[in-house]
């Protein structure tokens, strides 16, 4: 119930449960094992898409429902491109020519005009937020993240990044390692999830690499390993680059 009181006072409605549940007057799905409501889903689609023809709103609607494989993760990727660049529809025009066009789920430009639902058979929990402290009139200062071993570091840290590069409109990025294997763990994961980036993650073999990246004022998101002990490294030294916005 805690769960439940923070996403109300965050805006999203509460709906009990066994008042949607299958066989009952109001239900929101044919059964307990489908995730998405599908009557709000179609009113959502309808109010984010009134140009689009009722017969491509629902064919993508109906490519949101169906599973494409056995897989899960190739599932929840699927769902995740959809979720975030729309999904894509044909239809015919007045004309008689074939129209490409996107049905979206979600409104990004306006999103307290979506309905944020909570049904208390799930838990959602969502952690992290980019805040005022990356924006050019903020206090550089960010939130530290302690993460224990197992904890799922990766994946916190590729969702976070995720969220920062949406936020900030892809600045560059570099993601700092103190271990051999650790960096390349993370850079595995990184690459694995591209979509959630929107860019293809580079590891900087060498501390040149990495500053010559920056020199070119190219954006990016980069990993490296960094040694402080490092033999030939001054203690004067320092990365430099004459772009701006680079999160450390």
């Amino acid at each position: 119930m805690v769960a439940l009181e923070i996403l109300s006072e965050l805006g999203y409605d509460y709906l009990y449960g066994p008042d949607i549940a299958p066989e009952t007057e109001d239900a929101g799905r044919d059964d307990f094992g489908t995730v998405i409501l599908p009557r709000r889903l179609r009113a959502a689609v309808d109010i984010l898409n009134p140009g689009i023809p009722a017969g491509a709103r629902e064919e993508a609607i109906k490519k949101v429902l169906r599973s494409e494989s056995q897989d899960l993760v190739h599932n929840n990727r699927s769902f995740h491109n959809m979720l975030v660049n729309g999904v894509d529809v044909e239809y015919q025009g007045q004309d008689g020519e074939t129209i490409y066009d996107k049905v979206w789920l979600f409104d990004f430009s306006e999103p307290a005009e979506n309905e944020f639902l909570a049904v208390n058979q799930f838990t959602i929990i969502e952690e992290g937020t980019t805040g005022l402290a990356c924006m050019p009139d903020g206090d550089r200062k960010c939130v530290v993240v302690w993460h224990t071993q197992g904890s799922g570091k990766s994946l916190s840290m590729v969702f976070y990044t995720g969220k920062l590069a949406l936020e900030l409109d892809n600045p560059t990025i570099v993601v700092l390692t103190d271990r051999k294997d650790l960096d390349g763990q993370l850079f595995d994961n990184f690459a694995r999830c591209s979509e959630i980036l929107r860019q293809q993650p580079v590891q900087a073999e060498t501390r040149l690499t990495l500053e010559s990246f920056f020199q070119s004022l190219r954006e990016g998101l980069y990993l490296r390993q960094f040694r402080n002990s490092h033999p030939k490294m001054k203690k004067t030294s320092f990365l430099y680059s004459p772009k701006g916005e680079i999160l450390l």
